[in-house]
């Protein structure tokens, strides 16, 4: 896949689609963000009420009104304490009466973790095992499907419960727990040859038949599970070498990971590169020759199928590289007069207090209110029996904006505060996928101050606004894919360096017209930020961008070379690619002599399986700035029309999910193939 300006589209229709544009949108300008009357509290933990109140422009649930309804049991936790978590629910959902499963993870114990594990795998393998005796030629593909989601739900549920609480519950009794439950698990359905012969028959039928693509796609991610390990060949011995070297390749990934990222409090000093490199080279050869033995010409080809990446090589990675180094964005942004521009900015905004005019609850509000415009929704808060991993957890249902039902079509949890014992930064995690009897539901957390008195005001930085706006960007393109088996068509199985595109949509809304002013309010005047300091984030932001877009530009090329034409016998070492890629991308901000950080980032992140995928952010930025683009008339101001476009592009490309090629629900609602114009116009190039 090769993205071109709009003057050379000729490549990248063949790529992303055939069809040619069907012409701007008419629009006036409009606005959409609206800011709450009073902030969001936390929620308490009193027995719930049957009443309920408002806030900040959201029903706060303290009990549920109207019929009582068979998810009355999991809201408001009337859970048996002395069962383990994990398995008394997924029990409830497993039981004739249909229920939405909530964990109690407020009476979880480090020993939940490793008992539940051992009987849902227990569980697994007889189900398994039974499953694949019965499976015969007349078996159809909705009851293959169905029963092996079945089958797979409690496992895949708790791996994913391990992924948060890992983050979130940090502790050396929950860190042996989480590792010693996930060692256990072991989805042994992608190495059998009866689930794989069963796979393949399908895949041919669907391939002989036309408006089947949605179910193709669900069989082609399993069947790649399939291939990525070497059982497609059927060759045992082959099966073995290949998992023999994914052991050691784990292995010394996780050595890597831990030793790098080891402080001085924690070692007494920092680990020397002395130490790291050797490792580095053992990975890359490593790498290397899973690629070959799997059949693949490099290990960023292997990358690239693993992750169902919409780029099909890595040549068409290395085209967006030279794309924005042609048009000379590396000159530009390189430049003494950029850099020099861009710390006279950040000095500048350091004069203001910027904190005192964006509160919490003011500006999840204020987001809320614009997920509720752009994707027809609205957001209710469950004010008791949360039941979190901490005090601090609150927990959100979301619903179709005028469905008067009480019961959601998905539900989130909300960590916000930073706090010992738990990671630092923000992310997005699935904890269940949508199925015909399950609703989904994720958790975000975030790494905002938490305030010093529970009644007190959270002040945020402006950053801490950007990353909430980017993470519910993934919440709620995890949360409205309108799929059947979310397991094996959701958000989380589209093609990997698409995944940032609707996170990156979203920090759009406050910084094109005046979004994150609307917001932003003095917690003494009630004033919004003056126009003179929004001028000033403003040109921080754009020039803090173009700075990112050097950076990706170089830790993406040398992944990317590291991933295809490095030879770790070769005559150029690791660190001298290091600095060739930064030369010629990042020439202002070079790595000082000893230092190989950019390395140690990369190699953190394959350890972590993001490999081969630096490139992601900026390939989904193409994407999601030409999405934007929809919204705004050639003058830059939002259309009259916003909600009815934010309405398409919900139905025709968040709520597909990974059952449509990204490429086509991209073309389904712009008209046209992705052109890279409307991000190049960002930077001014």
């Amino acid at each position: 896949m090769t993205f071109t300006r709009i003057a050379s589209t000729r490549q990248l229709r063949k790529i992303l689609g055939t069809k040619k544009s069907s012409g701007s949108q008419r629009g006036i300008a409009s606005s959409l963000l609206r800011t709450g009357n009073s902030s969001h509290r936390r929620a308490d933990t009193n027995a719930p009420s049957a009443k309920t109140h408002r806030i900040t422009g959201h029903i706060a649930m303290d009990g549920i009104v109207g019929p009582m309804h068979t998810t009355t049991r999991q809201i408001f936790g009337l859970f048996n304490a002395d069962m383990n978590p994990f398995t008394e629910a997924l029990s409830q959902e497993n039981s004739d009466e249909k229920n939405q499963i909530y964990i109690n993870y407020s009476n979880m114990k480090p020993n939940h973790l490793k008992e539940g594990a051992v009987e849902m795998q227990s569980n697994y393998e007889v189900a398994l095992k039974s499953f694949e005796e019965i499976i015969n030629e007349d078996t159809t593909y909705e009851i293959f499907i169905t029963e092996l989601e079945r089958i797979t739900r409690p496992l895949t549920i708790l791996q994913n419960n391990i992924s948060l609480l890992s983050s979130v519950k940090r502790s050396a009794d929950f860190d042996i727990a989480l590792h010693e439950a996930s060692d256990t698990i072991n989805f042994k359905h992608e190495f059998s040859a009866t689930i794989k012969d069963a796979l393949v028959r399908f895949e041919k039928q669907f391939k002989a038949k036309n408006g089947e693509e949605k179910s193709l796609r669900a069989i082609q991610y399993l069947l790649r599970k399939h291939r990525l390990n070497g059982s497609m060949t059927g060759d045992k011995d082959g099966m073995q070498q290949a998992a023999a070297i994914q052991d050691r390749l784990a292995a010394t990934q996780s050595k890597f990971l831990k030793r790098s990222s080891m402080t001085v409090e924690e070692n007494g000093q920092v680990v020397s590169p002395q130490e790291l490199v050797p490792m580095m080279y053992e990975i890359v050869t490593l790498q290397q020759h899973l690629a070959k033995l799997m059949g693949y010409e490099s290990y960023a080809d292997y990358s690239l199928d693993r992750h169902n990446a919409m780029a099909e090589s890595p040549n068409e990675i290395e085209a967006v590289h030279d794309m924005f180094e042609q048009l000379g964005a590396v000159q530009k942004f390189s430049s003494d007069d950029f850099q020099s521009a861009y710390l006279d900015l950040l000095s500048k905004e350091s004069d203001y207090n910027l904190k005192e005019y964006f509160e919490f609850g003011n500006v999840l509000s204020a987001m809320f209110d614009l997920c509720g415009a752009l994707f027809g929704i609205r957001i209710e808060e469950q004010k008791n029996g949360v039941n979190g991993w901490h005090r601090d957890v609150r927990c959100f249902h979301v619903f179709n904006q005028g469905d008067k039902t009480i019961v959601p079509i998905a539900s989130f949890y909300l960590d916000p505060y930073r706090r010992q014992h738990k990671d630092i930064g923000c992310f997005m995690t699935p904890l269940q996928y949508k199925n015909k009897g399950s609703i989904p539901v994720a958790a975000v957390s975030l790494d905002v101050r938490p305030p010093v008195w529970d009644d007190a005001q959270v002040e945020i930085e402006v950053e801490n606004v950007v990353h909430m706006f980017h993470e519910f960007g993934h919440l709620f393109q995890h949360l409205l894919a309108e799929v059947e088996l979310g397991a094996y068509s959701g958000a989380q199985v589209i093609e990997e360096d698409a995944s940032e595109t609707i996170s990156q949509f979203m920090e759009y809304w406050l910084f094109d017209g005046d979004g994150l002013t609307k917001l932003s309010r003095h917690n003494q005047t009630g004033d919004n930020i003056s126009n003179d300091v929004m001028d000033i984030i403003k040109q921080k932001r754009k020039a803090k961008k173009a700075t990112e877009l050097l950076h990706r530009l170089f830790i993406g090329q040398l992944e990317l070379e590291m991933s295809t034409s490095f030879d770790p016998n070769g005559d150029e070492s690791i660190i001298a690619l290091q600095k060739r890629c930064a030369e010629r991308f990042n020439p202002h901000h070079l790595p000082p002599r000893g230092n190989i950080d950019p390395l140690v980032q990369l190699f953190q992140n394959n350890a972590v399986g993001k490999c081969t995928m630096q490139y992601r952010y900026l390939w989904s930025e193409i994407l999601s700035a030409d999405l934007f683009a929809a919204f705004v008339d050639e003058g830059g101001h939002l259309k009259d029309d916003v909600q009815e476009i934010g309405s398409r592009l919900r139905s025709e490309w968040i709520s597909v999910g990974s059952s449509a090629r990204t490429a086509d629900a991209f073309e389904s609602f712009r008209g046209r193939s992705a052109q890279a114009d409307a991000l190049v116009s960002r930077y001014e190039l």
